[in-house]
């Protein structure tokens, strides 16, 4: 009972305390426009449980229409109140709800379910069909607790907007405010347009919304926002937009035929053209899709910003499982920045970003277009992991300088690709590594214990940040999840997006590297490799057991206690036995969190004989898969020449360009190899290609550093 009168108090806060005269549908009037049209400002028109199959207008009234939910809470007269507008007077006027003589925040709708409607057509140079559930034209509304489902908008020859909810057009200075509403279902169907469940070009307020399984779908040209499109054009206010508490999911802005422009934009949510603060906090922005046909490009699984004249805050959001569909052209699966040519740079704090799958450029993030980007986005304390893409699995950068800053990028293949610009980065966990610009970085499992990304003790990522302070010029006092940060006060704030209670990672253990490749060895004779352990914890570091689980490989380690800041170099022998392959694990036991670690550990036993390969000649020409694959840094690659020839041996990058030439002259008939050393590389897939007369073969090997 105490939930519910909450829910009711903050309910009757939204309503504007007008005195009121209270009129009851059907009690006074059969309709709730009959009830309207009765109705003088800061009236309450109560409508009883029914379908009432009508499109209403507000007629400029500042009064509130609501159900009985208003009275009681109970939200099953959400459901069973109902405005059924699939049967309008006039086809042209189609949309359920209609505030077009100025309304404002003081005209309140509040607990229907609105739906059938299929918008209203507008004429112009440029014909539109608008808002197919609710229409704000040069006007605004308040909608709360409502839902606006299975609302359609058709029209294949022009421009169609907002399948739920439309305000605009260009110019309005009003405000939408929606709050605990559901938006699903909804379709725009066109030429282009904006918005499959809201469109707002104004000024907005939303919260707490549930908007989803509503679809944009394009027959021609750009198709932005399946859920949400924002827009304020030629709106000048000092307000900020708030988009906050919203969950964004299964949206779709799809543009299947498209023929020019670009196509699909913002799955889930498009923010363009902003006039003013833009302050997008903790939505859950999931499971949304973008797609278009080459050569048209599409933006944004998740969300893209683009655009903005004023800050843009975007924190403590999830940007999850969203999707980049197209044979080319994708940008950003989870968040696409595009022509951002802002005095003010937008900037990304506390989000966590993870398993968003794009065909090309971009599975966290994308940053590019053809702004000047005087001001490159700050990406700061986020977590971007499992995300996919063909290049830079995290973040795609073109023609941009973004700063990376107390983040973790992990386990999304090729980290960071950038094309042009000058990629920072500080502060940061990034697998693989970064050689770029950029200082105190680290290359470490960062060790996440549950699915929201929070560091286990052991993380090297605890205590390994900088104050925010001297990045934007601005505390930033919490995490993801609201604690505290940095934890404890006076520490050194975590990377990514959750922060840690501890000031520093416990007693831990690191290890490179972590995997050590022989190669070929003779039968009865030894090679010896090496590893370290490092103790970068604070306490000692005791070593309790180390062995491999094959005994070909021996290991010899001199001191199993470790100080802090100190390394031990353990030797590892192989002695093979018998002709054939090697593999094992090395088990090391000691007192650091997450024990045992293991180093891999494999090799060749061979003979001799096969040496005798390179006395022979092959029957035609011959590339052998390079050894090991994957490799780091060095690698063979072996081919075979039935004759005599002039040869090429070249490597090129994921991209086509050349990189290398491994080998080049005239070269005898029979078997050569070439060793190759990557260390100057970055991680990634490459090609190497052997031309020798007419005879041209390409193979795949993968770096991983």
């Amino acid at each position: 009972m105490k939930n519910l009168f909450a829910s009711l108090f903050i309910v009757l806060s939204l309503i504007p305390a007008y005195p009121q005269d209270t009129i009851h549908v059907p009690g006074d009037y059969s309709t709730i426009q009959a009830g309207i049209n009765a109705a003088s400002n800061g009236d309450l028109v109560l409508v009883e449980d029914s379908t009432y199959t009508e499109n209403i207008n507000y007629r400029g009234k500042a009064i509130t229409v609501a159900s009985w939910f208003l009275v009681d809470g109970d939200t099953n007269h959400i459901n069973n109140t109902i405005i059924d507008g699939s049967q309008p007077a006039y086809p042209d006027s189609g949309s359920v709800v209609t505030f077009s003589s100025g309304e404002d925040t003081t005209s309140v709708l509040c607990g229907f379910t609105i739906t059938g409607g299929s918008g209203t057509y507008i004429s112009g140079s440029q014909p539109v069909r608008v808002g197919g559930g609710i229409n704000c034209l040069m006007s605004g509304a308040k909608i709360i607790n409502c839902h606006i489902e299975n609302n359609s908008i058709y029209f294949r020859t022009g421009t169609v907007v907002g399948g739920g909810i439309s305000v605009g057009p260009p110019g309005n200075t009003s405000w939408l405010i929606a709050l605990n509403n559901i938006i699903r279902n909804n379709l725009i169907f066109g030429n282009n347009g904006e918005g499959g469940g809201i469109c707002v070009v104004g000024n907005a307020r939303l919260e707490n919304n549930l908007v989803e399984y509503n679809t944009a779908e394009s027959v021609g040209s750009s198709m932005w926002g399946g859920g949400i499109a924002l827009f304020t054009i030629n709106v000048v206010t000092s307000y900020e937009w708030f988009v906050k508490h919203n969950t964004i999911r299964y949206n779709k802005s799809i543009a299947p035929s498209g023929t020019g422009g670009d196509g699909g934009i913002g799955g889930g949510m498009a923010v363009a053209g902003t006039s003013r603060s833009v302050i997008i906090k903790n939505n859950k922005i999931i499971y949304n899709e973008v797609q278009s046909n080459a050569p048209i490009d599409c933006h944004g699984g998740g969300v893209i910003l683009q655009n903005q004249t004023e800050t843009c805050i975007f924190s403590e959001n999830l940007v999850a499982n969203n999707k980049a569909l197209q044979n080319s052209f994708c940008k950003g699966a989870g968040i696409s920045i595009w022509s951002y040519n802002t005095i003010t740079q937008p900037i990304l704090y506390n989000n966590i970003i993870t398993n968003n799958t794009n065909g090309n450029l971009g599975g966290g993030i994308f940053i590019g277009g053809t702004g000047n980007f005087t001001n490159s986005p700050v990406i700061l304390h986020n977590t971007l992991t499992n995300n996919s893409a063909v290049f830079g699995g995290a973040i795609y950068s073109d023609q941009s300088s973004p700063r990376i800053i107390n983040s973790i990028l992990w386990n999304n293949g090729t980290e960071i690709y950038y094309s042009g610009g000058n990629v920072e980065v500080h502060y940061s966990d990034i697998e693989g590594g970064w050689t770029g610009t950029g200082n105190n970085n680290i290359n470490a499992d960062p060790y996440f214990t549950d699915p929201l990304y929070n560091l286990a003790d052991s993380s090297l990522c605890i205590g390994a940040g900088t104050d925010s302070l001297f990045v934007v010029g601005t505390w930033l006092p919490f995490d993801f999840d609201g604690d505290p940060r940095p934890s404890p006060p006076g520490s050194r704030p975590d990377m990514g997006a959750q922060e840690s209670l501890l000031g520093c990672p416990a007693t831990i253990i690191c290890i490179n590297p972590t995997e050590l490749y022989f190669h070929d060895v003779l039968l009865n004779n030894d090679s010896t490799m090496v590893f370290t352990i490092t103790n970068t914890g604070s306490a000692d570091l005791i070593v309790t057991d180390i062995f491999c689980t094959n005994p070909a490989f021996t290991v010899n380690i001199t001191d199993t206690l470790i100080t802090s800041g100190t390394d031990q170099i353990v030797e590892v022998i192989f002695t093979p036995t018998t002709a054939s392959p090697y593999y094992g694990t090395i088990e090391i036991t000691s007192n650091a969190v997450g024990s045992p670690d293991s180093v891999t550990v494999n090799g060749n036993g061979v003979t001799g004989i096969e040496n005798e390969l390179f006395n022979t000649f092959p029957d035609d020409f011959v590339l052998q898969q390079n050894y090991p694959n994957p490799f780091n840094p060095i690698t063979i690659i072996t081919y075979g020449l039935p004759e005599a020839n002039k040869v090429e041996l070249t490597l090129f990058n994921a991209l086509g360009k050349e990189v290398a030439i491994l080998s080049e002259g005239h070269r005898d008939a029979g078997y050569h190899q070439v060793e190759f050393n990557a260390a100057e590389l970055p991680s990634g897939v490459y090609f190497y290609q052997l031309r020798a007369g007419d005879f041209v073969k390409t193979k795949k090997m993968i770096l991983m550093k």
